[in-house]
């Protein structure tokens, strides 16, 4: 009917069927199209593009970004709301939360674990303690240097 905006009584416009390679003509709304785990009707409603599993094309698929709390339509791909070090693509990659900064509940970032080769989703996977305790003999090093350095050139400038 060409005067009926859905042909099939599917809740999904004819023009976004169209345009999504979808068949105006058959009820297609409980279907996946592209894959992603969301629904026609699902895509259709949250504006996202039936036939393309990630609709911004930011590396992360409509139904992780839906399902995590992310915007399907933004590419937010380097974006670091949890401030751990890792963007949310890397995130999606490594199955983290972008959300929570220690997805694992360890006290160790999901960056940080990512950084010194332990799992992120994985509690009981912990880094090499010596590792830690290079890093800090380092820094403190590091740090025990600077002010020896800093100390030598505030004698020098009052002599």
């Amino acid at each position: 009917n060409p005067q009926d905006d859905d042909s099939d009584d599917d809740l999904i416009l004819d023009g976004y069927e169209v345009n999504n390679y979808l068949n105006p003509l058959l009820d297609d709304a409980d279907l996946d199209q592209d894959g992603d785990g969301l629904t026609n009707l699902e895509e259709y409603m949250l504006g996202t593009k039936a036939n393309n599993a990630d609709s911004d094309e930011d590396g992360m698929s409509d139904s992780w970004e839906v399902n995590i709390g992310l915007n399907p339509l933004l590419n937010d791909a380097w974006a670091d709301p949890d401030n751990d070090s890792l963007n949310n693509f890397m995130e999606y990659i490594y199955g983290c939360d972008p959300f929570n900064n220690d997805t694992d509940s360890d006290s160790h970032q999901d960056g940080w674990e990512v950084l010194h080769g332990t799992n992120p989703n994985d509690s009981t996977d912990f880094p090499d303690e010596s590792m830690e305790a290079v890093e800090s003999s380092f820094a403190l090093f590091v740090g025990i240097f600077a002010v020896l350095l800093l100390s030598g050139l505030f004698l020098r400038r009052k002599r």
